[in-house]
């Protein structure tokens, strides 16, 4: 398993975070700003996502399943991959609030970095980037 973040400095490190859910966005980047990581952009939806990253590279990508009525994380993850936006330096993490078997073996097939059940408690995300 790659470190997350990658082997960066922290603030050169730029995280994307894709979540609909604010309350999710906020935790995580509340969490990375405290461990000195503060290039973090979010997107509520799949385009959004899309358009930022048209407009920059990120270091890690944090995609929800449940990403919003456009796209599922799944096609997004598929997508990203396709147009470059992921490549083997970008560290990739699932969130999810569902745990269900098949879902979870989905998301291993995709092979991401990691895979962070929703709701996040802010110390197990912070304990999480230490490592």
């Amino acid at each position: 398993m790659k470190k997350i973040p990658p082997p960066l400095e922290p603030k050169e490190v730029s995280v994307l975070i894709i979540d609909g859910q604010s309350l999710v966005q906020d935790s995580i980047k509340t969490a990375f700003n405290d461990v000195g990581i503060t290039n973090v952009k979010n997107a509520q939806n799949a385009f959004y996502a899309l358009r930022l990253c048209d407009q920059q590279a990120f270091n890690m990508i944090m995609i929800a399943f449940d990403v919003s009525s456009d796209k599922d994380g799944f096609h997004l993850y598929e997508e990203l991959k396709v147009k470059g936006h992921i490549n083997k330096e970008t560290s990739v993490v699932f969130l999810s609030a569902e745990t269900s078997p098949e879902l979870v073996n989905c998301i291993i097939e995709l092979q991401p970095d990691d895979f962070w059940v929703k709701p996040l408690d802010r110390a197990k995300v912070e304990t999480r980037l230490l490592i």
